[in-house]
C-alpha cells in the first residue's frame, strides 16, 4: 500500500477484529481497538512497522507492551503478518527454495533466481515455525550430500603431485591443503546439522534412581565422631 493511500485514510480489506469488537474500546493507554485494527491492516498490506505506527499514532514502546501483555492483540498481529506472508511467500515458492537447498544450492543463488533476499527469507523462518522446519530439513539433507563429498575429496588424488623445476614429481602442497580445507568445512557443517550422527561427542541419556537414607547416614557420622572423641580422650590419658 502506498503512502498516498495511507494519508487519505483508506484502509485495506484485512480487518479480522473490526466487526466483532468496539473500535472505541481502549486496549492499552490511549490505544483503541480501532487504532490496533488499522495497524494490523497496514501490516497485512506489507507497510513497514515504523510507518504504520506513525500513521496510527502508536509509540513503539506501547506497541511492544501490547504485544507482550495482550494475547488477543498479539494473535491479531500474528494473523496480519501471516496474511502478508501467505501472499508474498506462496507455498510453492517455499517448496522450490527448500528443494534447491536440499540439493546443495546456496540460498543466495536461489534468491537471485527466485528474486528474493536471503535476509527476508530468514526473517520469514523466524516468524513461521513450519517454514523453519522445512528449511532445516533441507539443510540436513544437504549435509548428507556433504558427507559424500568428503569421501570424494579425500579419495581424489588428481592434483596431489606437481612438477618441479627439473620436470620431476613433487607434492602439490597447495592442492592438498585446499582439499583438506574443503573436507574440514564439510565435516564441521555435517557435525552441526547432523550432530546425532556425525557430531564429535555422543550424548548418552542415563537415568539413575538413588534412594538415600539420610537418618542412617547421620547416625553413622555421629558414631564415627563419638569413636574419634573416645580415642582422643584415651590417647590424652595415657
Amino acid at each position: 500500500m502506498s503512502e498516498a493511500v495511507m494519508e487519505q485514510g483508506q484502509l485495506p480489506s484485512f480487518a479480522p477484529n473490526a466487526k466483532r469488537t468496539d473500535p472505541e474500546q481502549v486496549i492499552y493507554q490511549k490505544v483503541t481497538r480501532g487504532m490496533w485494527d488499522r495497524l494490523c491492516q497496514y501490516t497485512a498490506e506489507g507497510v513497514k512497522l515504523d510507518k504504520s505506527l506513525q500513521s496510527c499514532d502508536i509509540r513503539m514502546t506501547v506497541f511492544r507492551a501490547i504485544m507482550r501483555d495482550d494475547n488477543a492483540a498479539r494473535e491479531q498481529m500474528i494473523m496480519a503478518r501471516a496474511d502478508w506472508d501467505s501472499r508474498n511467500w506462496p507455498e510453492d515458492l517455499i517448496e522450490r527454495i527448500c528443494v534447491r537447498v536440499a540439493t546443495g544450492d546456496k540460498l543466495a543463488d536461489v534468491g537471485e533466481d527466485e528474486v528474493f533476499l536471503p535476509a527476508s527469507f530468514h526473517a520469514l523462518r523466524l516468524r513461521d515455525d513450519y517454514v523453519n522446519e522445512m528449511y532445516m530439513k533441507a539443510r540436513r539433507i544437504a549435509a548428507e550430500g556433504m558427507v559424500d563429498e568428503i569421501i570424494e575429496l579425500s579419495d581424489d588424488t588428481t592434483n596431489d603431485m606437481g612438477e618441479d623445476a627439473r620436470g620431476g614429481d613433487k607434492p602439490n602442497t597447495a592442492a592438498v591443503q585446499r582439499a583438506r580445507l574443503r573436507t574440514d568445512n564439510r565435516k564441521w557443517l555435517a557435525g552441526k546439522l547432523l550432530k546425532e550422527v556425525y557430531g564429535d561427542h555422543q550424548t548418552i541419556d542415563a537415568k539413575v534412581d538413588m534412594v538415600v537414607d539420610h537418618a542412617a547416614r547421620l547416625e553413622e557420622a555421629r558414631t564415627r565422631k563419638e569413636a574419634m572423641f573416645r580415642k582422643a580422650v584415651g590417647d590424652a590419658s595415657t
